[in-house]
């Protein structure tokens, strides 16, 4: 039998719960032969995943029956969850706050883009009105990539790195390095792996060696973060007098505080996360606006308009 990680557990155990919320019950010993594990590993993994919530904040185990159950190795589930259907009655605060941590905890397993977690995420989230983030300490290679993070083309160089995939293999990329940032207990360095022309997620901790590259590149202005990711280590405060439909247009930015200016401007302190998205920024607030501070931002900014009209030209 082979071993199985968290990433398998993960697999076997969306995909059991994802039949059963279509078919209404699974028979976990065929599943078992299925996947092959043995019935005994996959009872504990079922049993984790009803008992998890309330283990992750007392350690002892609270029955939610409202959510899945098995009986003589059927896994059932109830048609009358919170988490699927609206009329039903949310579950008392202290049930809601073990689910939202039990939530994050299966989101940091590698299913991020898993939907119906986020909906899931979202609605109790709505309830408890907090989240609870897990901070990632630095792995030792975080320093060396943030310093490789650009903002402009003239600043932003390929790396070569040698990698550890999920399944133990080291292979040798060069990427476009973009952001950094991290979600729960690990540091991900965000980049286009040039060989398969496609944005990828690097765990840093997993990156055995680092050289720069040759190619030089502009980094493009990039969407939104997925849920859950920490920003704090690349907060980057600046206050601007801007046109305040255009500061309602920017994505990725917290606006702390806006006082409006007699010319129909606002002074808007802000907070944007990250080399390429400051570089972004400081040029989507349109010609008409000024950074007041910090004032180099202002020779930034101008430098990053001219690297754009050079390249457009």
């Amino acid at each position: 039998m082979p071993p199985f990680g968290l990433k398998d557990q993960l697999r076997i155990l969306t995909e059991l719960t994802a039949r059963a919320e279509e078919q209404g019950d699974v028979d976990l010993r065929a599943a078992a032969t299925e996947f092959n594990v043995s019935y005994d590993v996959l009872i504990g993994w079922i049993n984790d995943l009803v008992y998890l919530e309330r283990r992750l904040i007392s350690g002892d185990k609270l029955d939610l029956t409202d959510a899945y159950y098995v009986e003589d190795g059927i896994l059932m589930v109830s048609k009358s969850n919170w988490l699927r259907d609206l009329e039903s009655d949310p579950p008392e605060i202290g049930v809601s706050v073990a689910l939202l941590i039990a939530a994050t905890q299966y989101g940091t397993m590698g299913d991020t883009q898993n939907l119906a977690l986020r909906t899931a995420k979202e609605k109790l989230t709505a309830l408890v009105g907090q989240t609870y983030p897990v901070i990632a300490d630095d792995p030792p290679m975080k320093d060396e990539v943030a310093e490789c993070i650009g903002g402009t083309r003239a600043q932003s160089q390929s790396i070569h790195i040698r990698y550890v995939s999920d399944s133990g293999e080291v292979t040798e990329r060069e990427v476009d390095p973009y952001d950094v940032v991290a979600l729960s207990d690990s540091w991900y360095l965000l980049a286009r792996d040039r060989a398969k022309d496609a944005l990828r997620w690097f765990r840093i901790d997993r990156i055995i060696t680092l050289v720069p590259g040759d190619h030089r590149f502009d980094p493009p202005p990039l969407g939104p973060l997925p849920e859950g990711f920490d920003l704090s280590a690349i907060a980057v405060p600046i206050t601007v007098d801007v046109d305040p439909a255009i500061l309602d247009a920017i994505d990725d930015v917290d606006v702390s505080t806006l006082t409006p200016l007699e010319d129909g401007r606002v002074r808007a302190e802000v907070v944007v996360y990250g080399p390429s998205r400051l570089e972004h920024f400081l040029v989507a607030i349109g010609p008409g606006a000024e950074v007041v501070a910090p004032e180099e931002f202002r020779e930034r900014r101008a430098a990053r308009a001219a690297a754009l009209l050079a390249h457009l030209g």
